[in-house]
């Protein structure tokens, strides 16, 4: 992949924004995926809760690596949401 591929791949489908720019790469789950819209493609955290109509909270994430993975630096925001305030949910890294 090329950096122009990579760059449009992690822009936020709605807002435009670089969601990897913002740190605000995570997966959720597919429930909340589909009542997003299922679009392939990245959503920022703000963009997500638009289409949702709520505050995300940490179960809507998922349970995969990805989410726990302390390469992936995570916006105040992304955290906020991940561990609704405490942090059970990031420190709780299921293995």
């Amino acid at each position: 992949m090329n950096k122009r591929e990579t760059i449009k791949r992690f822009k936020c489908l709605d807002c435009k924004v670089s969601t990897l720019d913002t740190n605000e790469y995570y997966m959720v789950e597919d429930r909340v995926w589909e009542k997003a819209g299922d679009d392939e493609g990245m959503l920022c955290i703000g963009c997500l809760e638009k289409r949702i109509g709520r505050k995300l909270e940490c179960k809507d994430f998922s349970k995969c690596p990805l989410n726990f993975d302390p390469m992936w630096a995570k916006s105040d925001r992304l955290l906020d949401r991940m561990t609704n305030g405490s942090n059970f949910l990031y420190r709780s890294n299921p293995t």
